[in-house]
């Protein structure tokens, strides 16, 4: 049974689409899930990617891309698989040469994706930027400016299954308001457990935070309460509801 209907709806001069929750039980995956058919099958007037939808398109891959708490797990889980299976980086779309690159960067480093902690992921595929106590976690990029995860051959995304809720939940046309701040309140309270996550594993360790730049940085753990994210380590285990404000649930369901 559908659980949250993402419906085509003309916005001006082009095809947007809105977003219904149909169920209260609704989780964050029926929403993804009914993004991803969205993807798929709506006649949505793309603004950025021409004639073969995003394939081939990278427009999108160098804005900022802010991680969730779930995001960093599936992405640590699916790049540590294949390396187990003896795949490597090739299976999730990096090139030959970056892959010997990273294999050769491994090994002097006397460490696997096997037995890299979260935190440790955490320092390779993400950037922490730490200003006073504000706190930005998002994924690091290359030389050129783009995601580290972007193919730079085919510009497809290498791990496209476990790309990050801000990913998965962007389309390059025209939403309604409540779409957009659907977007904003999710992927903001799943960062904002990711801060909490940082800051609580580098309190564990008995160390000061990692991060990557900082301007007079002092982030502090109360400023950082428990969010709906909190201990998940699946969408499927967020509630919609949880995450959106009272008024954009009310709204959601109508």
């Amino acid at each position: 049974m559908q659980k949250v209907s993402v419906e085509p709806v003309p916005l001006g001069k082009h095809m947007g689409y809105d977003v219904r929750v149909l169920d209260e039980g609704a989780t964050l995956q029926d929403y993804l899930a009914g993004m991803e058919e969205a993807i798929e099958k709506l006649p949505l007037t793309r603004r950025r990617c021409l004639g073969n939808g995003c394939r081939g398109c990278d427009a999108c891959c160098g804005e900022r891309i802010p991680l969730t708490s779930i995001d960093l797990l599936r992405i640590y889980h699916r790049l540590s698989r294949d390396f187990h299976q003896q795949k490597g980086f090739l299976s999730v779309g990096i090139s030959a040469t970056k892959a010997s690159a990273c294999a050769k960067g491994l090994a002097q480093a006397k460490f696997s994706l096997e037995t890299l902690a979260w935190h440790q992921a955490l320092r390779r595929y993400g950037y922490v930027v730490a200003e006073g106590r504000k706190v930005d976690i998002i994924v690091r990029t290359g030389e050129d400016g783009r995601c580290v995860f972007l193919e730079p051959h085919s510009r497809l995304c290498g791990i496209y299954p476990v790309r990050p809720l801000v990913c998965r939940t962007y389309i390059c046309c025209p939403q309604t308001a409540r779409v957009e701040r659907l977007r904003a309140e999710v992927v903001n309270l799943g960062e904002d457990q990711l801060v909490r996550d940082w800051l609580l594993d580098a309190a564990v360790r008995g160390a000061q935070p990692d991060f990557h730049e900082g301007y007079v940085a002092a982030p502090a753990r109360d400023d950082w309460p428990p969010t709906p994210f909190a201990e998940k380590r699946d969408y499927a285990e967020v509630l919609l509801k949880d995450v959106c404000s009272t008024k954009l649930w009310q709204q959601l369901r109508s």
